[in-house]
């Protein structure tokens, strides 16, 4: 096409092409309305317009953009190859982008609004900017963020149910605003975030985000499937119930202003950095369930609070205001544990040695077994 317009003009009107279409010119338009378009051979688009109302329009092979614009609404844009967005723009409203292959957005505007993202076959999602999408659908299949810079924000529930479904998210950004929910398949980040802001629950697949941040609110409910958070830094997006069957073991707590409870006996926690609890609002509540802390804490304000549980504390700690408190249960220390305020108490608990231990205090320490 060279500064030409053709139009689709009825829903039956559908249009196959065997070769690929390269449509240039300011003046070239490409209208498929309601009917559907397949281009069996690729597209590639340096300037004008390509636009449809409804049906599908099916890409196969290679998809370029480098200008012009592609406008679809109520449309199954199916781009199935290597794709790629260098200049120009496109927008999906109150539709469906469909990938499978590669892509990469180097450049351009990519907008969607109202619309869903489902998969084709495996995909390679490489970007220069954040991707914000309100559905996506694995249907089987994987999706890697090529780079650091191809974060990703999906805003309905997801639910991966088949082996063969895996989130690879790498160094990028990854932030779901609903529940995630895993049977099967993988989560995977390295070296990356991980947002999760109404938490998941797990009872199979792999929950795999070494050495990244990990943020999460509202629960997390582990029942099954395995979970690897080595070098991870957990943060609450907001008040967090915690229930696993099997320890957790995370290098750093960032509370966030925010409370962390552990929900039941089987929720054990152990964190490899030192513990800071300096804000009224936050506390970490751990009932029934043990606490392991490798470096210590140092608690100013907020509460540690234990029922029934193991409280197991070695470094160098500190209490100068707010709460530690293990009743019922035991305090084991090592290391050294300074209160210069604060309230600490022990009610009906044991105070265990986990090794030498340096001990100094602003009042008197009344324990029941040593």
């Amino acid at each position: 096409m060279d500064n030409n317009p053709f139009q689709l003009e009825s829903p039956t009107s559908s249009f196959r092409l065997s070769e690929k279409l390269f449509v240039g010119g300011t003046q070239s338009e490409l209208n498929t309305n309601d009917a559907n378009l397949y281009l069996e051979k690729g597209l590639e688009l340096s300037s004008g317009k390509l636009s449809s109302t409804g049906g599908r329009v099916d890409v196969q092979d290679n998809f370029t953009l480098i200008g012009g614009s592609l406008d679809f609404e109520n449309t199954t844009l199916a781009l199935d190859g290597t794709s790629s967005l260098s200049g120009g723009s496109l927008t999906v409203s109150s539709g469906t982008l469909a990938l499978g292959g590669s892509f990469e957005k180097n450049g351009g505007t990519l907008s969607f609004s109202d619309s869903s993202f489902s998969l084709l076959d495996n995909l390679t999602w490489t970007s220069d900017s954040l991707l914000e999408i309100k559905t996506l659908e694995l249907d089987n299949f994987s999706l890697t963020l090529g780079s650091a810079s191809s974060d990703l924000m999906i805003i309905d529930p997801l639910t991966l149910d088949h082996e063969d479904e895996k989130l690879i998210s790498g160094e990028a950004d990854l932030e779901f605003t609903g529940l995630v929910n895993m049977s099967l398949g993988e989560l995977f980040s390295s070296n990356g975030k991980i947002q999760l802001e109404q938490g998941i629950v797990l009872s199979g697949g792999k929950l795999t985000v070494p050495n990244s941040t990990l943020v999460m609110g509202n629960q997390f409910n582990k029942t099954g499937g395995s979970i690897n958070l080595a070098g991870t830094n957990l943060q609450l997006y907001s008040d967090l119930s915690l229930t696993s069957d099997t320890l957790l073991s995370i290098q750093s707590l960032d509370l966030n202003q925010q409370k962390l409870t552990l929900s039941d006996a089987g929720s054990d926690l152990e964190i490899q950095n030192l513990l800071e609890i300096d804000d009224a609002n936050e506390g970490l509540i751990t009932g029934n369930a043990d606490l392991e802390l490798k470096q210590g804490i140092s608690i100013s304000a907020g509460e540690v609070t234990s029922t029934a549980g193991t409280v197991a504390i070695n470094g160098t700690s500190s209490l100068s205001s707010g709460t530690l408190s293990v009743s019922s249960g035991t305090l084991a220390l090592g290391g050294s544990f300074e209160k210069k305020g604060g309230t600490l108490s022990l009610s009906d608990s044991s105070f265990n040695l986990l090794d030498n231990l340096s001990w100094t205090s602003d009042s008197l320490l009344e324990i029941k077994t040593l």
